[in-house]
């Protein structure tokens, strides 16, 4: 997965970014942002005219959805031209979204078209960019469909169990783990993710941190900044090094990816990407209660 998707996992989030953004239909009827968080979504991002591959990628995502039928598909332009209507009356499957100052695909580092964005639940599971020819786009419908869904599934339930291996070489089982905790997906490539670290420090006077790496993935050199961040914390924190089968078991698609466990061993919430400092102690706090440690 590219930096582009880790840097913004969530695509509600990446909305929320420009609040005053107003989206519309291609008639003119407002479109709801929260749309953007409900159900498998494919959305290509399009001008028109000035390009025949974006009028081919639109045939084919039609072609695609018809084909994936619990994928919805939608089109984003920066505006509703002539030429882009007509281009809709001739594939009426497919939603059109005006986005004329460009709020969705902006912050997400949009700005070749076509790109072809696959989504679920608000998660992001894909970005392809151009060109890209049919096969492509349905693969990418049915890679969508065949996906087990966001990690906000795993809310309200114990999460699956692991095992992982300490700095030290020992296997630890997730059961092993005091409660209450946090498992926080990290990949140390991802800058998002050591932001979540230092916005961690004081987090762990709440609940332990645990940090979920591949395994080799820290040199000596992260090891040192890790320890440098958390050498004031109240609280404890610790490294495991994990497989790939618990990142797909807990459908992590980008990192940082945390899950907030509470006293009984329950996932309470699941927060995609980085938050600043106050608002993700408050997040735990929320789940955890004062003084759960």
């Amino acid at each position: 997965m590219s930096a582009r998707l880790f840097a913004a996992a969530m695509l509600l989030a990446v909305t929320a970014t420009a609040c005053a953004a107003e989206f519309s239909t291609l008639d003119g009827a407002p479109f709801e942002r929260a749309e953007l968080g409900q159900g498998r979504l494919a959305i290509l991002f399009v001008i028109a005219p000035g390009c025949s591959a974006c009028e081919e990628a639109t045939r084919w995502l039609a072609d695609a959805a018809a084909a994936v039928e619990d994928v919805r598909p939608l089109v984003v332009a920066p505006e509703g031209t002539p030429e882009l209507h007509a281009l809709a009356r001739e594939i009426p499957g497919v939603t059109v979204i005006v986005d004329e100052n460009w709020a969705l695909g902006g912050p997400l580092d949009i700005w070749t078209v076509p790109t072809l964005l696959t989504a679920q639940d608000g998660i992001i599971h894909d970005i392809r960019d151009g060109p890209f020819d049919s096969v492509e786009a349905l693969d990418a419908l049915l890679e969508l469909s065949a996906s087990q869904g966001s990690p906000s599934v795993l809310e309200g339930a114990a999460p699956p169990e692991f095992t992982g291996r300490d700095a030290s070489g020992a296997e630890i089982h997730s059961s092993e783990l005091p409660l209450p905790h946090i498992l926080m997906f990290f990949s140390v490539g991802c800058p998002g993710c050591w932001d979540m670290a230092e916005a961690s420090v004081q987090v762990t006077e709440l609940a332990e941190v645990v940090l979920l790496v591949a395994p080799g993935q820290l040199t000596e050199e992260h090891w040192a900044r890790l320890e440098q961040i958390f050498a004031e914390a109240p609280g404890p924190w610790r490294v495991l090094e994990i497989d790939g089968a618990v990142r797909s078991a807990y459908r992590v698609r980008g990192t940082p990816t945390s899950f907030i466990l509470d006293a009984r061993g329950i996932v309470g919430a699941v927060v995609v990407g980085p938050m600043r400092p106050s608002f993700w102690y408050e997040e735990v706090r929320e789940v955890v209660g004062e003084g759960a440690r």
